[in-house]
């Protein structure tokens, strides 16, 4: 499930400002010289920068805002740096905000509901997003368990947002449960 987070905020268009002294921060402290004094990040951490950040992405999604960004430059200098951060403000830590925005975003019917076939494009046919099949099958399943071929987008909002809160029940209490039931699992040796 937090993979799926990804994958709503990579479909999103961030507008967010980066934080330039943070920034600045990380940059100089990951940076090396070059021979010819140029002050940039090696490639073995830019994951790093990007984690110290507060940004999330996967690999793919990296490599493609640092070929955006860089091109084939092989160094990422504090400029172009600056510039991968933008890219990847995207992936940011998770809000009710960017949920509700997904929700909506998905949510091309205005029937708040997908079927399997259209949540599953969703879910591999983003360049965010590294998921095996098991993994995206596995989501699909616990969003459609009774197999009704419906994905309810305010069951994955209202998982996400208990996602967020940090002292929450389970995703398996009964009102987020998204096939309707509403009792737990009978416990052992009732």
């Amino acid at each position: 499930m937090l993979r799926f987070f990804f994958l709503l905020q990579m479909s999103l268009v961030a507008s967010l400002d980066v934080d330039e002294e943070l920034a600045e921060d990380v940059f100089f402290t990951l940076r090396v010289l070059s021979d010819d004094g140029e002050a940039h990040i090696p490639s073995c951490f830019i994951m790093t920068a990007a984690r110290e950040m507060g940004y999330y992405p996967t690999s793919p999604f990296l490599r493609s805002c640092l070929l955006d960004v860089a091109g084939r430059s092989k160094r990422l200098t504090l400029p172009l740096f600056l510039q991968l951060c933008s890219a990847l403000e995207a992936t940011r830590a998770l809000n009710s905000e960017t949920i509700a925005q997904c929700k909506h975003a998905f949510d091309v019917r205005g029937s708040d509901t997908l079927n399997r076939g259209e949540f599953r494009t969703i879910l591999t046919s983003s360049a965010a997003t590294d998921m095996t099949s098991s993994e995206v099958e596995a989501i699909i399943e616990l969003l459609d368990p009774t197999h009704t071929d419906v994905i309810q987008l305010y069951a994955v909002q209202l998982i996400l947002l208990r996602y967020l809160s940090r002292d929450a029940l389970p995703c398996d209490v009964p009102a987020y449960t998204p096939g309707g039931d509403t009792h737990r699992g009978s416990s052992a040796g009732s």
